[in-house]
């Protein structure tokens, strides 16, 4: 059930920093700053992590953790989650900028690999993942069906537009609704 947790806490946490990232470089673009909540959500995280860490480390053994076939995975975690720790003490004391820090932020990003790990430990996606090889080739062959027909369609489509400006070639403007959707063909 732990696996499941872990899974879920990382998955929640790859989500998050999609969404904080694409948030923090819309509200920077715009000249604000970063929003004051992501430093409430990474506070949370990094309290899950850090629950997370010690339940592994009490079921394992801190010797088992540290030392086993596949620590790495171990020691990537807990230097992750100290990078967390780290950020979430700056910006909560306001030590100034602290670049450095946020610069290591692409490290917890790893973390999210970390995915890919817990998901082979699961035997029904260990089953899933061993079928795959026979259902590739169709699959493949019916997405080239789908992506020939979605390509024929756009090309209709396409001409369509093209055929419309053509005939209104003298009234489209910058600001015109067809030259703002589908812009030009050069």
């Amino acid at each position: 059930i732990l696996q499941v947790i872990s899974l879920a806490l990382i998955s929640t946490n790859a989500v998050y920093m999609g969404i904080g990232l694409h948030m923090s470089m819309a509200e920077v673009s715009s000249g604000g700053s970063v929003p004051k909540i992501f430093q409430t959500f990474d506070a949370v995280f990094f309290a899950g992590f850090v629950v997370e860490l010690i339940l592994r480390v009490a079921l394992d053994g801190a010797r088992e953790f540290f030392c086993r076939k596949g620590a790495a995975w171990n020691w990537m975690d807990v230097v992750a989650t100290g990078l967390l720790g780290i950020e979430v003490f700056q910006s909560a004391v306001s030590l100034g900028n602290a670049a450095f820090v946020r610069s290591l932020r692409l490290f917890r990003y790893v973390r999210a690999i970390r995915m890919v790990k817990l998901i082979k430990g699961l035997q029904v996606t260990r089953l899933l993942i061993a079928s795959l090889s026979t259902v590739v080739q169709p699959l493949l062959g019916t997405l080239g069906i789908l992506f020939f027909i979605l390509y024929v369609a756009t090309l209709g489509l396409g001409q369509s537009v093209l055929e419309y400006m053509m005939q209104h070639q003298g009234e489209l403007t910058k600001d015109h609704p067809v030259v703002e959707t589908y812009g030009s063909p050069w």
